[in-house]
């Protein structure tokens, strides 16, 4: 009888997290994805520094404005 694995590996969710990213994101996979906190996440969205949208009770992500934000706010910094 073969045995299959189903442990769960968190850097192998956060590497896949951070090389293929979903459209929309809470604020735990957005802050994977960015590599910064979770709590700095949810602080620039309240004051509007970071887009996003309520849906409901959840705040979420959408990977197609931040890249816009990205590139309106990173003119002028060089990587």
């Amino acid at each position: 009888m073969l045995k299959y694995s189903t442990t769960f590996n968190a850097e192998d969710r956060n590497e896949e997290l951070r090389q293929n990213p979903p459209q929309i994101m809470n604020a735990k996979e957005l802050s994977v994805y960015l590599g910064i906190s979770e709590r700095k996440i949810r602080s620039d969205a309240a004051t509007g520094l970071l887009p996003s949208v309520r849906l409901g009770g959840r705040v979420v992500f959408r990977l197609s404005d931040l890249n816009k934000a990205l590139e309106k706010n990173g003119k002028g910094v060089s990587s």
